[in-house]
């Protein structure tokens, strides 16, 4: 490995251990603003919550039609195309709030759900808030400087906590979620502007050329999270519209835990592996390693924590939720599984995008929206069943990760085999803690909730970590490594 390499795996090392940090705090911070949700919530509200969500995700994932990823890729740096990007991400949401409160009233309906109606258009003001300082985290991405945009991260994940908090207990009921939102996202906006040396505009450069380049580089981008948008999310959509918001609400809390514990860990690590593989694209044989290096370091650290979560799920929903939502223990259990799939073939996105072809994303997007919406409606409108959605998210995730690995294959010449060999020792291992822990589970069958996911827990790292350091001494050496240059 050269020493090229090694700098800047170094300094994806370093970058991965404060973000996934940072990415730790802040979910659980999240999950137990969930948690109290629910429980101060009853399941009708929930349904506003998930619906809200649900909105949130399906405009936000959009929201900067790949400009910020533009600013990251763009080999020049350029403060003035910087500039230019940030004025049209200021006009973009104000574009975007402008829309979701003029629409809000023909979203909802329903004159039952006047509150849901009110959260909607008070949520419009979300999307101008955030692209005040998009480019600002861009910026910061760039320039591998993940300290400073966990500072921001986590202070906006705080205050929206406390806020919610505060006026779930003075009864302001679902609102509560909204104000603690807004308020969120303008403190994280607040702190990104006045950091020390924060970055601030300057003449934009409003030529052709530099429109092209951003809007041409970020039209894929764009295309790619509309359509990664519609097929992750296809399954809540059905879901409300199909069999109900009641129904919404228990998957939406199944898959929330997932989607922090598991899924979101991958957004974490692309805000590090991406800008990494900027930095190495001139040499296809760097890219190559770390591109495998990735690969094996997200199933080293996600396979347990998908096969684990699995392996609790019946414990965990009515010990966190409430019994209320004990049904939806089986939807957890299979939502967990499919971050495996997820897992392999996610960095590949990066990769593409990072050489130049987020053309590649926008086929593969297109590819994996005919598998998911055919599917997941049929799933909906036949069996009306939540653990026949979840399996068959799964199913449809295991499909599109073969692709993206024939794709890596095709355009990078990296074998599956390799990717096998990067992936395959760690998902053994997991499962075969998954196995103890169920057994462990067996011999706890009378003790409470909380002292069989305790037990379950500190049994399942135990095994894991022990089987890494007697088989796989390589990886264990590399977590070593990765800790010493935290």
């Amino acid at each position: 490995m050269t020493n090229e390499v090694k700098s800047i795996e170094k300094r994806m090392i370093k970058g991965l251990s404060v973000t996934l940090s940072s990415y730790l705090l802040t979910r659980i911070v999240n999950l137990v603003t969930t948690i109290g949700l629910a429980r101060f919530l009853i399941p009708d509200q929930m349904g506003f919550i998930a619906v809200c969500f649900l909105l949130i995700y399906i405009i936000d994932i959009v929201r900067d039609f790949g400009l910020r990823d533009a600013v990251i890729y763009d080999p020049k740096g350029q403060r003035g195309v910087q500039s230019t990007a940030s004025l049209m991400l200021i006009g973009l949401g104000l574009v975007q709030a402008a829309a979701v409160f003029l629409i809000a009233p023909f979203i909802v309906t329903d004159p039952n759900s006047a509150v849901l109606r009110e959260m909607v258009m008070w949520l419009a003001l979300y999307f101008p808030l955030n692209s005040l300082a998009a480019i600002h985290e861009a910026v910061l991405h760039r320039a591998l400087r993940f300290g400073r945009v966990a500072v921001a991260e986590i202070s906006g994940v705080v205050v929206r906590a406390c806020i919610t908090f505060a006026l779930l207990f003075n009864d302001y009921g679902p609102m509560s979620m909204v104000y603690g939102l807004l308020a969120g996202v303008f403190c994280r906006t607040i702190v990104y502007w006045y950091q020390p040396e924060s970055w601030r505009p300057e003449k934009p450069v409003l030529t052709l050329a530099t429109f092209s380049f951003l809007l041409g580089y970020g039209k894929h981008i764009f295309f790619t999270g509309a359509l990664y948008a519609a097929r992750t999310r296809a399954d809540q959509v059905l879901i409300s519209a199909l069999i109900g918001e009641a129904a919404l609400a228990a998957y939406f809390l199944a898959s929330r835990i997932p989607e922090i514990v598991v899924s979101g860990v991958n957004t974490s690590i692309t805000r590090v592996v991406f800008p990494g593989f900027v930095s190495s694209r001139g040499s296809k044989k760097a890219l190559r390693s770390l591109y495998i290096r990735t690969l094996n370091g997200c199933m080293v650290g996600l396979a347990p924590l998908s096969i684990g979560l699995a392996s609790i799920s019946t414990f965990v929903v009515p010990l966190v939720f409430g019994e209320a939502y004990s049904d939806a223990s089986p939807v957890l259990a299979l939502l967990a599984l499919s971050g495996i799939p997820v897992a392999i073939g996610w960095s590949a996105g990066d990769l593409f995008k990072a050489t130049g072809r987020p053309q590649l994303l926008t086929v593969l997007a297109v590819l994996e929206v005919f598998c998911f919406l055919p599917s997941a409606w049929a799933v909906a409108k036949i069996t009306g069943d939540l653990v026949a959605m979840a399996a068959t998210v799964l199913v449809c995730e295991c499909l599109v990760s073969a692709v993206r690995i024939v794709m890596v294959w095709k355009y990078y010449e990296i074998h599956p085999w390799e990717m096998l060999r990067a992936t395959l020792l760690p998902i053994v291992y997991a499962a075969v803690m998954g196995a103890g822990v169920l057994l462990t589970q067996s011999m706890l069958s009378n003790h409470s909730n909380f002292s069989i996911v305790a037990v379950s827990i500190i049994v399942g790292i135990s095994i894991y970590v022990a089987l890494i350091a007697l088989f796989d001494r390589k990886t264990m050496l590399w977590v070593l490594e990765a800790a010493q240059n935290k």
